[in-house]
């Protein structure tokens, strides 16, 4: 029988806080921040013992992923147009501003943009890096949320699309 498995990112405290522009966007292109949660859902068959895959594994893995995100600068490093790097500074240009930050308040993501639905694929792509599902889960879906009710998603499952 499938069965699903949930981690809540509100309610297991697997949140981290950080600023990021969406260059040229018309509202969130001001220099702004959120306090993001991470949650996974999983799909499969449970074991012999009875489960899918045990929480704490998979919540140890998330902890690591975000702390190198939490109070950081979330920067786009696909993003060679706008976003410069030179003595230990990232420069930023937009349309309209200019922006000088010190690189160790950076994270410079290997996405074209620091968007909700970039950051999830980002984050499942990272999680899957370091851990591989057994054979018994089905999928693997990973959500970023920036506040309750909002939140983006991508999954991978056992075929090893992702989207």
């Amino acid at each position: 029988m499938k069965q699903n498995l949930k981690i809540d990112g509100w309610h297991n405290n697997l949140t981290f806080s950080s600023s990021h522009l969406i260059i040229d966007h018309h509202h969130c292109g001001r220099l702004h921040g959120h306090t993001y949660a991470v949650s996974l859902y999983l799909k499969g068959h449970a074991t012999k013992d009875g489960m899918i895959v045990d929480f704490s594994v998979l919540k140890t893995f998330l902890r690591e992923i975000i702390a190198t995100l939490d109070h950081k600068l979330l920067i786009p490093a696909h993003d060679t147009t706008h976003i410069k790097e030179s003595n230990n500074t990232i420069h930023i240009q937009t349309d309209s501003k200019s922006y000088q930050i010190p690189k160790e308040d950076c994270v410079l993501l290997p996405i074209p943009q620091t968007t909700a639905e970039y950051l999830s694929r980002y984050l499942l792509q990272t999680l899957l890096g370091r851990y591989s599902p057994p054979k018994n889960v089905e999928l693997i879906s990973l959500g970023i949320s920036e506040g309750p009710g909002q939140s983006a998603w991508s999954s991978h499952n056992n075929e090893g699309c992702t989207s």
